[in-house]
């Protein structure tokens, strides 16, 4: 479905409570409270431009410096990141870790990653610096209806014990990344005759992992593969096909 995740915190402030969340459909006229939280977000930045690397091994060679201004991190084995534990986005690539390295007050090093989780390998090599680091396992889940899809609307965080009217309303595209269609991997081809023979391996969405080539269930929303050939010379659209086979 269509939906947005919130980290909400309160900037490492003891007495923080928590706090809730309010969205307006009006362009600020009218506010209505769409979720509250009383957990606190990890949130943090990365000052240095994150390199590129593979998103299909372990990057064993890339250390990231976090400064958080909430929360902490710990490290977690091999296993448990393969199992989804120490997610992180990184500007819009998801990450996973198993070394937080505390080096000084509030900032620390992870390294042995896991890059382009779930979908997000097209933005490895498009960071840049003091990009927003988001921890995403305290976040809060705001659904929306499809018409909402590509719908701007306004939100205040409201801190508890604070007032409606003391917060600025921060617009927010409703993009809904998670239903846009993800590549397929492993392809290949051959010449047979004259003619360009191209394979692919289908990728679905469930777990948000490859399956080391075994039979897996199709998306609910899967409708088949798009196909575009391009001219080498400028990237321009020659033809379109679509096919419900891997080939």
């Amino acid at each position: 479905g269509v939906r947005i995740f919130c980290a909400v915190h309160g900037f490492n402030v003891s007495t923080w409570g928590g706090a809730a969340i309010y969205m307006s459909s009006d362009n600020g006229a009218t506010y209505k409270q769409v979720a509250n939280t009383a957990q606190a977000s990890t949130v943090g930045y990365v000052e240095a431009m994150t390199p590129y690397a593979a998103p299909h091994v372990w990057d064993t060679t890339t250390e990231i410096t976090v400064k958080v201004v909430s929360g902490s991190l710990i490290s977690q084995s091999e296993i448990a990141v393969l199992n989804g534990a120490n997610r992180c986005l990184i500007g819009q690539e998801m990450v996973g870790f198993c070394n937080a390295t505390l080096i000084a007050e509030n900032t620390y090093k992870i390294s042995k990653l896991l890059r382009g989780r779930q979908g997000t390998e097209q933005y490895i090599g498009l960071h840049a610096e003091n990009e927003l680091f988001v921890m995403l396992d305290k976040l809060v889940r705001i659904d929306f209806a499809d018409a909402d899809r590509g719908t701007t609307k306004l939100f205040k965080v409201v801190s508890i014990g604070a007032d409606l009217s003391s917060v600025s309303g921060k617009a927010v595209q409703i993009m809904s990344n998670n239903t846009r269609m993800w590549t397929v991997h492993t392809p290949t081809y051959q010449l047979v005759g004259s003619s360009w023979k191209i394979f692919w391996q289908e990728r679905v969405r469930f777990d948000n992992q490859l399956k080391d080539f075994s039979a897996t269930n199709h998306d609910p929303d899967w409708g088949g593969y798009g196909i575009a050939v391009l001219n080498p010379l400028d990237d321009s659209v020659v033809r379109t096909a679509t096919t419900t086979s891997t080939n």
